[in-house]
């Protein structure tokens, strides 16, 4: 009986340990190799080979650097048509550090006994500094041996950015949410949320809110089937850089020069833990008493 008991947990420790190496990780930011303006070494390919293409992916705790190459055929015979993969994948994330001239990040795999491996890529999405590389990112690909004695290897790669695929909508929690009391609707007040949803629709962001007469507690009212609600704004700034697991899109619209409102939404994404946010704010100036009225709306979403 103890014999089996051990050999169960073994296989149940077992298991979760296969299903714990096979889940897949969320892919913060896809880059594309340029193949024009990069320099390959011999660690990527060799000089009778071509490149195809190369991509690397950033995740939460690891990069994948993915290479397909073509065997180059002169006046012999050879297999051509059959590309050949090379794949560096699972390199660990072992450090990450932001600046104002590029975010670093740094993988390799962990406990590599006598060699090197390490990719070091440069995301210039959000630098302040004057840069002349035309790129979005660069990335420097190293190999060799350490001991006895240190031979290195070194790819230069320049990399464009490949927009990730972003949810196109995002249902509003009522309930968790905090919506401001200030916030007027075009149906003036005596309203509330009751739901809605955001929209993102790749240049605007769609803010839907489903809203219902705000009847007092235990009092009968008269039920009254209202519009939504629908503010759109175009989309003034991001970020995504692949460091965090957050990606922020801002949308703003501001028509207080011409007597009007000022309208923000701004949608948080952590694709690593899949909770979403979003905050409201509206500015305008009262035309009975001159005052500056400000709102700020904070919405759950699913």
């Amino acid at each position: 009986m103890k014999n089996l008991l051990i050999a169960t947990l073994a296989l149940t420790a077992s298991f979760n340990s296969v299903a714990n190496v096979t889940k897949p990780e969320q892919v913060l930011k896809t880059y594309k190799v340029n193949l024009t303006d990069s320099q390959f070494g011999t660690n990527i390919k060799n000089a009778n080979e071509d490149m195809l293409f190369g991509k690397i992916e950033v995740k939460r705790d690891t990069v994948e650097m993915t290479m397909a190459l073509k065997l180059k055929c002169n006046t012999r015979p050879c297999f051509a048509d059959v590309p050949r993969l090379v794949s560096v994948a699972n390199l660990d994330i072992v450090s990450r550090e932001n600046s104002f001239c590029g975010d670093k990040i740094v993988a390799a795999p962990r406990g590599l006994l006598g060699a090197m491996q390490q990719l070091e890529i440069v995301d210039y999405s959000n630098a302040t500094c004057e840069m002349l590389f035309p790129h979005i990112a660069k990335a420097t690909y190293t190999t060799g041996i350490v001991v006895p004695n240190s031979v290195y290897v070194q790819s230069f790669l320049a990399l464009d950015i490949e927009k990730p695929v972003r949810k196109t909508e995002f249902q509003i929690d009522a309930r968790k949410s905090k919506i401001d009391k200030n916030l007027t609707f075009s149906v003036g007040s005596g309203a509330k949320v009751v739901g809605g949803s955001i929209s993102d629709l790749g240049e605007t962001l769609k803010l839907t809110l489903h809203i219902a007469p705000n009847c007092p507690v235990n009092r009968p009212c008269i039920q009254v089937a209202y519009p939504p609600q629908v503010i759109e704004l175009p989309i003034v700034w991001s970020k995504n850089n692949g460091i965090d697991c957050e990606v922020v899109f801002v949308a703003e619209e501001d028509k207080r020069p011409v007597d009007g409102m000022l309208k923000e939404l701004t949608l948080k994404i952590n694709v690593c833990s899949g909770k979403s946010k979003a905050q409201y704010k509206t500015e305008f100036v009262s035309r009975l008493d001159a005052k500056v009225i400000k709102t700020n709306s904070m919405f759950v979403l699913n």
